[in-house]
């Protein structure tokens, strides 16, 4: 796929507080992905977690079986909540909840992966 885009460089976006000690940052790991148009890592102290651009309703995988000579298809979503086009964090995998990247899942997750509580 580096063909389609090229080759850049990204850099991680660095999260620091008033005093300047990191935080977390920001890495940018791929713009073309299984399933999705980009991924990021947010990277704390303590964990991590993944951020992931999907399309409205999200990936799915498609199959088909026959019944009594009848093909059937079946659409099965691989997340839950993928109701628009945008950046999301898969809260369980095992569940596939997708739960749409804002502002306060941003403190959230900022709070979980670096045990920081902003102010």
């Amino acid at each position: 796929m580096e063909e389609a885009s090229g080759l850049y460089k990204a850099n991680r976006l660095a999260i620091v507080d008033e005093g300047g000690k990191k935080i977390a940052d920001l890495q940018p790991i791929g713009t073309y992905i299984i399933g999705g148009n980009g991924r990021i890592d947010l990277n704390g102290t303590i964990d991590k977690v993944i951020l992931v651009n999907l399309e409205a309703g999200g990936p799915s995988m498609t199959t088909t079986i026959t019944v009594g000579g009848q093909p059937e298809k079946r659409t099965t979503p691989f997340y839950k909540g993928v109701d628009q086009q945008g950046w999301y964090w898969i809260e369980d995998k095992r569940r596939g909840k997708a739960n749409l990247f804002t502002k306060d899942l941003f403190v959230e997750l900022l709070r979980e992966v670096s045990d920081y509580e902003l102010a």
